[in-house]
């Protein structure tokens, strides 16, 4: 455990600051990140929510939707597998702005990223990277199968004039499962509370893109729950879309019809669609929607890192 940690009063009048005020579970679980016993000078740590929920008195719910109110605000990511938990400007508060290579501190970070888990050392130093004098190799593992991040990705077609699959894709068998699937994504996000207005752009319509993900993309699996966690992972891409390059500013049904787009992208890749072997015996890997939406990986399917595989 740390013995001290640096909390700047300008947090109060910051962008997160600001964005926060009115939500006093997020305000306080922000600070119950940065001065969590369990946290360390990097930002990245383990912390299973149960552990947030007993130390802060929160219920589970309230954690949760917090947790998701946060990433929203980019202030932290949070890896639900392997339960840890990426403050992403911690690092420049509790460490320093900038680092030489031979400084020792730089050696401890760096030897600290190299334990952390996947995805979030590769989001760790393309945070930090420059600033401290980090390199990384990334290597992932998902649902048993183990890969590596190409260093020179694909040439992606997404974007361009590429269409989603055509009725020619599926059988009526499984138009029937999809529009089954369709209705029990729906049903997981009216259970969840969430809601979803038809205002602004930023506003995502989390029903409609979970039924595109069943309709278009039958075969794999399919959200049972969707947690505030997962849902602030596709508001923050709905939103970086929208607003930088994903030319539908204004036009809720022209930002789904890209979103159509981009499943019709997944279902190019033999192996986000389970159809390349696993390694060692393992199965093969299928993608999921909530982890499409995670950051790094996002960034990877657009730049066609999945494909050619």
């Amino acid at each position: 455990m740390r013995d001290y940690a640096t909390v700047k009063p300008a947090f109060w009048v910051g962008d997160t600051g600001k964005a926060l005020r009115g939500d006093t579970d997020a305000q306080l679980l922000a600070l119950y990140l940065m001065t969590s016993p369990h946290s360390t000078m990097s930002g990245v740590f383990h912390l299973p929510t149960i552990y947030v929920a007993h130390e802060t008195g929160l219920s589970a719910e309230a954690v949760s939707k917090a947790l998701g109110r946060l990433i929203e605000a980019e202030f932290c990511e949070y890896d639900e597998r392997s339960e840890f938990v990426f403050v992403r400007t911690m690092a420049r508060h509790q460490v320093a702005e900038r680092l030489l290579a031979s400084d020792k501190r730089a050696i401890g970070l760096q030897r600290e990223a190299n334990r952390m888990p996947e995805p979030l050392r590769a989001r760790f130093v393309d945070e930090h990277g420059e600033r401290f004098n980090l390199i990384c190799t990334s290597t992932y593992e998902k649902n048993g199968s183990t890969f590596e991040v190409p260093s020179m990705p694909l040439p992606s077609p997404f974007g361009g004039t590429k269409e989603g699959p055509s009725e020619g894709h599926h059988t009526e068998q499984n138009r029937t499962e999809s529009e089954q699937n369709s209705s029990a994504a729906v049903a997981a996000v009216v259970a969840s509370g969430h809601d979803c207005p038809q205002g602004d752009v930023t506003d995502c319509p989390h029903e409609e893109i979970l039924a595109l993900w069943a309709e278009v993309l039958p075969e794999l699996p399919q959200p049972r729950a969707w947690t505030p966690i997962r849902q602030a992972h596709l508001r923050a891409r709905w939103r970086e879309k929208a607003l930088n390059g994903g030319d539908y500013r204004g036009d809720r049904a022209k930002g789904l019809a890209h979103w159509r787009r981009l499943f019709g992208y997944v279902r190019e890749s033999p192996f986000l669609m389970g159809q390349r072997e696993g390694r060692d015996g393992r199965p093969p890997f299928q993608a999921t929607l909530d982890w499409i939406v995670k950051p790094e990986n996002f960034a990877k399917l657009t730049e066609g890192a999945y494909h050619g595989r």
